[in-house]
C-alpha cells in the first residue's frame, strides 16, 4: 500500500482543502473534540505542509511552523505564557531555529504507521531549514506513543511535565505534553525529501 502513497509539501488549494476537511473529522473523532475547526489558520500560510495522496485523493498530512528566536511570531503551542525558549533552560539562544510539528491527520483505513512516517518528513523539513529544536503538544498517552515510534527510529524524544500547555476550546479539556527533540542529536532524514 506504501507504494502508491506519494509523500509532498504544497501549497496547493485543492489538495491543502482535502487535508483540512481530513485533519477536523480525524481530530472530532479520535480526540473526541467537539468545536475543532481543521480549516487553514495563520499558522498553515506561514508554515509547510505536507499532504500524502493514493494517486489524487488525499489521504493525510501533517505541518510544520518554525521561527526564530528572535522573531516576535509564535509558534501554535505558544502562549504570551509560555514561549518555548523560556522552557529551554540552559540553551545557547541566538540565532536559534525553533519549530512545532502538528495537525497530523490520516484516514482510518490508511493509517498504520503513516503518522510516523509523516512525523519524519516534517523532521527531514525540519532538518532542511537548519531547525535546532522541534516540539509538539499531544495528549499523554498520544505523546508516549510519539516517544516510542522516536525509540525506534534512535531519536530521544522528552515529554516535559513540568510544562504547563495552556488549555485552549478545542483541547476538550485534555490535559497537553509538551513534547521535545534537539535535533543536534538525530541522524540527518534530509535525504528523505530528494
Amino acid at each position: 500500500m506504501d507504494k502508491e502513497l506519494t509523500y509532498e509539501f504544497t501549497k496547493d488549494p485543492a489538495l491543502l482543502q482535502q487535508y483540512y476537511i481530513i485533519r477536523e473529522k480525524c481530530y472530532k473523532e479520535v480526540w473526541g473534540l467537539k468545536v475543532f475547526s481543521g480549516a487553514e489558520d495563520e499558522h498553515d500560510r506561514k508554515g509547510h505542509l505536507l499532504i500524502v495522496r493514493n494517486k489524487n485523493r488525499v489521504i493525510g498530512g501533517g505541518r510544520l511552523v518554525l521561527r526564530t528566536v528572535d522573531s516576535s511570531d509564535r509558534l501554535p503551542l505558544e502562549t504570551e505564557n509560555l514561549l518555548l525558549e523560556e522552557v529551554l533552560h540552559g540553551f545557547d539562544s541566538e540565532g536559534k531555529i525553533l519549530g512545532e510539528i502538528g495537525r497530523i491527520a490520516v484516514l482510518p483505513e490508511f493509517r498504520g504507521g503513516k503518522v510516523g512516517t509523516i512525523s519524519l518528513y516534517l523532521l527531514a523539513m525540519a532538518q532542511m531549514h537548519h531547525c535546532n529544536y522541534l516540539t509538539t503538544v499531544a495528549p499523554l498517552e498520544q505523546a508516549k506513543k510519539y516517544r516510542l515510534i522516536a525509540e525506534q527510529l534512535n531519536i530521544d524524544i522528552q515529554i516535559l511535565d513540568n510544562v504547563m500547555i495552556a488549555d485552549r476550546p478545542y483541547y476538550n479539556q485534555i490535559e497537553m505534553k509538551l513534547l521535545v527533540c534537539d535535533l543536534a542529536t538525530v541522524p540527518d532524514t534530509q535525504h528523505m525529501l530528494q
